[in-house]
């Protein structure tokens, strides 16, 4: 099971940054003007990257959707590629909650700008309130009942792993006695600046879109959406040379192109790379004229010997 590893190594800096960040902010309060602000770039970054994955996954569920098939196999998976996109949206609507509510003072005054950067108290004493847990509570129980209703759904062979990591989880805090000892509420928020808070959260919400994508491509696979019919192939041979002698060997390149009839808007959002098992493995599909053309990406070498 693959999943990004940009994400991963981003909640790792959040997660090493923080405490740097915090502790650092504990001996030299001027170190928040040149660390913070980094976190505001980091989060801006992860809601980018959260829009995108969110309008690939919707359009690969459509695709799933799409198909024409009959077949039970076919009809249950489109039933759990809906099951999976609306667990996992709710779930992001549910973590963007969250940050709403750690991004607003007790007396109900929003914290925004300047004043979110600076700010180093609201997200710990929101999720680490021993007088209301509900919220930190609320929060860890949701992630884990996303991993346990998705692989619920799924069923694969490799379950998807746990979205509450704890300090024990990372080799990098394989030796850090500070922090093994915690749960993952203390790990996530306990001296955590609020703006690295808040993209620790959204760094959470990249991986739940991640693990929807796993699984809509394994869901893509059994409904065959990803196929795109060809109506046009044709195999061609460019040979390095027009004229040989008895003997030579004959070189040439073997390829194939292939189009496509249908309207364009059926392919705007289509990535061969991430489909496992699409038809013409290996090529690509790129615009020309007013179709759709599968250009060659690989190149296949034909060495025969000619004889006369």
């Amino acid at each position: 099971m693959k999943f990004q590893v940009s994400s991963i190594l981003i909640g790792l800096v959040i997660g090493i940054f923080g405490t740097l960040a915090y502790t650092d902010y504990i001996f030299n309060p001027k170190v928040n003007e040149a660390i913070l602000p980094r976190f505001a770039r980091i989060d801006e970054a992860l809601i980018k990257t959260i829009r995108q994955d969110n309008a690939t996954n919707e359009n690969k569920l459509a695709g799933i959707l799409s198909s024409s098939k009959q077949d039970p196999k076919v009809l249950a998976a489109k039933e759990k590629a809906k099951l999976v996109r609306e667990l996992s949206d709710e779930t992001v609507k549910y973590l963007d909650d969250v940050k709403a509510r750690i991004m607003t003072e007790p007396d109900g005054s929003v914290i925004e700008g300047e004043n979110l950067i600076t700010n180093t108290k609201r997200a710990e004493e929101l999720m680490l309130d021993s007088d209301k847990p509900e919220e930190g509570i609320s929060f860890e129980k949701k992630l884990t009942s996303y991993v346990y209703e998705l692989n619920k759904i799924m069923g694969l062979q490799r379950p998807f792993p746990k979205l509450t990591k704890k300090a024990e989880d990372f080799e990098v805090f394989k030796d850090n006695t500070n922090q093994l000892d915690k749960t993952f509420l203390q790990f996530t928020f306990e001296g955590t600046p609020t703006i690295a808070a808040i993209a620790t959260i959204s760094q959470l919400q990249t991986e739940v879109l991640e693990y929807e994508s796993v699984a809509l491509d394994s869901l893509n696979a059994v409904a065959e959406g990803q196929i795109v019919q060809a109506g046009k192939v044709v195999p061609m041979v460019r040979a390095e040379s027009n004229t040989l002698v008895a003997g030579q060997e004959y070189n040439a390149d073997l390829f194939i192109a292939a189009a496509s009839d249908l309207p364009a808007e059926n392919f705007l959002m289509i990535d061969p790379w991430k489909l496992p098992g699409i038809l013409f493995q290996g090529l690509t599909w790129v615009r020309l004229n007013s179709e759709l053309q599968v250009a060659p990406m690989t190149r296949m070498v034909l060495r025969m010997p000619l004889s006369m």
